[in-house]
């Protein structure tokens, strides 16, 4: 455990190194005057010395327990979220339990690119509902764990956006749930409820797994 904290550490450290630590943070940056923004405070559990399935996003680290990992992605699976390759993710943290240590989601994902950004989505559904620890890299000699976070949800006529941060304003991560189509127009009055109808249904197309935000 500690020798895997001491790598993280490492990593998070050179990352930091080209981040612009300067200016005060803001969750989601800044938005247009359209952005609907709706925010709460999460509690997240207390970390523990069990063995967790964890995702690094700059110098945060999420740990989530294997259980909670695998019954979001059984949830998936049965409800055809997230494409055809959820169920192969699934099989293969199922296959790994127990853990016999630390495990990082990235491990499945170099067997398939086509895993790339599953491992954000779970982080962030387990941290909506506060089934997840997070531990700030630079700060391990502290041996403290962030006990809960701001997260917030944007709306906007260009798409969807979920930002979990520090109370600080922090980001330590982001997803986009839903973008709509540039060849699509509305009314400007109605692009707000435009946006909201245009989300893709489960069956037919799950929400984009996009790898930047648009702002």
């Amino acid at each position: 455990m500690k020798m895997v904290l001491s790598i993280l550490v490492l990593l998070a450290m050179l990352a930091g190194c080209a981040s612009n630590r300067g200016n005060p943070p803001v969750c989601g940056g800044q938005q247009n005057s359209d952005t609907m923004r709706t925010e709460r405070l999460v509690k997240l559990k207390s970390r523990t010395d069990a063995p967790m399935l964890y995702w690094i996003s700059g110098h945060y680290a999420v740990l989530m327990p294997p259980d909670s990992v695998i019954s979001l992605l059984q949830s998936w699976v049965a409800e055809d979220m997230y494409g055809p390759h959820t169920p192969t993710l699934l099989s293969w943290v199922k296959a790994s339990i127990p853990l016999a240590e630390d495990t990082d989601l990235n491990k499945y994902v170099i067997k398939s690119t086509r895993l790339e950004n599953l491992p954000r989505y779970i982080a962030a559904a387990l941290l909506q509902r506060g089934d997840a620890s997070v531990i700030d890299l630079w700060q391990l000699d502290k041996d403290k764990n962030l006990s809960d976070i701001q997260v917030l949800e944007l709306a906007s006529s260009g798409g969807e956006w979920r930002y979990f941060c520090e109370k600080s304003g922090e980001e330590i991560l982001w997803v986009t749930d839903m973008i709509v189509g540039l060849q699509l127009q509305a009314p400007p009055n109605n692009r707000l409820e435009f946006a909201r109808s245009a989300r893709p249904t489960r069956k037919g197309g799950a929400p984009l797994l996009a790898a930047q935000p648009r702002r």
